[in-house]
């Protein structure tokens, strides 16, 4: 009798485990990191001095958890930077990086 409480016990707990999933970290990145969410866009950010726009996430699940960061890249292999004025991501040319 007991092994079959324990063995109930024990499924009970890893359904249970395996049932959870990630959820979202904090996203005060404004406030710890000078990062600002790009509205209306999932996961970008831009800093505040540089303008360089930014790729970034972070869940967990109970107290373990992961993230990633990375500049966003446009397609001429350079990172995008941000237009707040005009909402609009730039891409920056060779000229910019080399001059």
């Amino acid at each position: 009798m007991k092994k079959i409480i324990a063995l109930m016990l024990g499924l009970v707990l890893c359904i249970s485990l395996c049932a959870c999933k990630p959820v979202a970290g904090s996203k005060n990145y404004e406030t710890t990191s000078g990062l600002v969410e790009i509205t209306g866009q999932k996961n970008l950010y831009y800093d505040s001095n540089t303008k360089i726009v930014y790729f970034m996430f972070n869940e967990y699940l109970g107290n373990q958890g992961y993230g990633y960061m990375s500049p966003y890249y446009a397609p001429n292999g350079f990172p995008y930077r941000y237009d707040a004025n005009n909402q609009t991501l730039i891409e920056i040319d060779n000229g910019e990086v080399n001059g």
